[in-house]
């Protein structure tokens, strides 16, 4: 049995006996999406797992957990859409909790961030306070030491 989701969408597009770009254009799709499907680097939307659960009469429970059967048996048409329904509000809770899960990270690495350059930013106000410190030590250096001392003449020649 396949284990993983995009496996299952492969084993089901054999079944059916069409090729990625067929059941693409059969699901209004473009054949990259469903490739990125097959190889587990994208997740369908709920629209489209109901889209080819009514469709091709795919067990969306089967493609997600590959529990079950691939192929739904014919139901009543009241049920099968209170079933999709009931399916698609599922998998849109998981698609929700998914993007509150991104936008969290998303503000932990934004606050990261923020403190990180905070801290660069204190960095960098000490490396010009002394920069500007040892800038004025030179100056002070510079000035004693090419000031004129008192002239020495050699008192015995005179």
């Amino acid at each position: 049995m396949p284990v993983t989701l995009g496996k299952r969408l492969e084993f089901l597009i054999r079944k059916m006996n069409i090729n990625q770009s067929e059941f693409a254009e059969l699901s209004g799709l473009k054949r990259a999406v469903v490739s990125s499907y097959t190889r587990d680097v994208n997740l369908p939307r709920a629209e489209t797992l109901t889209l080819w659960a009514n469709q091709f009469k795919i067990d969306i429970h089967w493609l997600l957990t590959g529990e079950g059967e691939p192929f739904l048996a014919p139901p009543a048409p009241e049920a099968a859409a209170v079933q999709a329904g009931a399916e698609t509000i599922e998998l849109l809770k998981k698609a929700v909790e998914a993007q509150e899960r991104t936008i969290a990270l998303q503000d932990k690495i934004l606050d990261d961030e923020k403190k990180r350059r905070a801290r660069l930013e204190r960095e960098l106000e000490l490396a010009r306070g002394e920069i500007e410190r040892l800038e004025q030590q030179i100056t002070t250096l510079n000035d004693h030491e090419f000031m004129p001392g008192p002239v020495k003449t050699d008192e015995a020649k005179i």
